[in-house]
């Protein structure tokens, strides 16, 4: 089963993204994540930048249950990151 998680942190509401950034890496490393990557989202007009997420994408190709369930905590710890999307690619269904 291969699983991919992405999380969303909104750039506009956080103090150091590089402390978000260094978390995101070793929670990547702690639970063997098979890649991770990253993106920033940014919509506006002009010189006005109306929105700026940071995206991270970790990808698993073997994860336990209850490795899973403590990654999802370990996430949650952090308020301002958000899951975005979960997909399971073994039913090819978007889980959240």
């Amino acid at each position: 089963m291969t699983l991919l998680i992405d999380l969303s942190i909104n750039v506009n509401k956080v103090n150091s993204l590089t402390n978000i950034k260094k978390y995101l890496e070793n929670l990547s490393e702690k639970y063997n994540s098979s890649l991770s990557y990253s993106n920033h989202e940014i919509e506006g007009t002009g010189s006005k930048i109306l929105k700026h997420n940071y995206i991270f994408s970790l990808e698993f190709e073997n994860i336990d249950d209850n490795n899973y369930i403590n990654l999802l905590k370990d996430i949650n710890k952090y308020k301002n990151i958000s899951i975005d999307k979960i997909y399971d690619d073994t039913t090819k269904n978007k889980i959240k």
